[in-house]
């Protein structure tokens, strides 16, 4: 009996011989040449690599094929949109709603967004609107910017004194 692999199995075998021969305490020569069909299969050795060699291609074979010549983003809808929220208290919002620029540019650090949040996370801001996706990063990174300020400059200042 000789191993009926494909060049498609033998693809998949590539790289897997070394791990499977420690595993089988065989050599990874022997493996190949069982998978190449160089090897008649009767003793229970090689029946054994045999069967190992088949698991392992089964296990490592995608259970559907993806045609080649399909265009995977075109129609693609995500399973799951991300849904983008802000939270903020009354006088955050109210800059909000004069244009996001305001928020941005003001001094107001009461506001916070969350991308796909449980309603745990927000339940407890006075406000809470849902944005799109450009707004939750200018947003993100305004949030990011002003807290900078407050943490990384005195952390650097702080750190300059002690190289003195």
């Amino acid at each position: 009996m000789e191993a009926p692999f494909t060049q498609e199995e033998l693809e998949i075998l590539r790289g897997k011989y070394p791990s499977l021969a420690k595993t089988l305490n065989t050599s990874d020569t022997y493996l190949k040449q069982i998978a190449n069909g160089l090897r008649v299969i009767k003793s229970s050795k090689s029946i054994k690599c045999y069967k190992k060699l088949k698991e392992t291609v089964e296990f490592f074979t995608p259970k559907t094929k993806i045609k080649d010549n399909i265009n995977m983003t075109e129609g693609f809808e995500p399973l799951h949109k991300d849904t983008f929220i802000l939270c903020a208290n009354k006088l955050s919002l109210s800059l909000y709603k004069i244009s996001r620029e305001a928020l941005i540019q003001s001094n107001c650090y009461d506001f916070f967004v969350y991308k796909n949040p449980e309603k745990k996370d927000y339940e407890e801001w006075e406000t809470f609107i849902e944005i799109d996706e450009e707004t939750y990063f200018l947003l993100y990174n305004n949030l990011c910017n002003k807290f900078r300020k407050h943490i990384v400059t005195p952390m650097y200042l702080n750190y300059k004194k002690t190289l003195k």
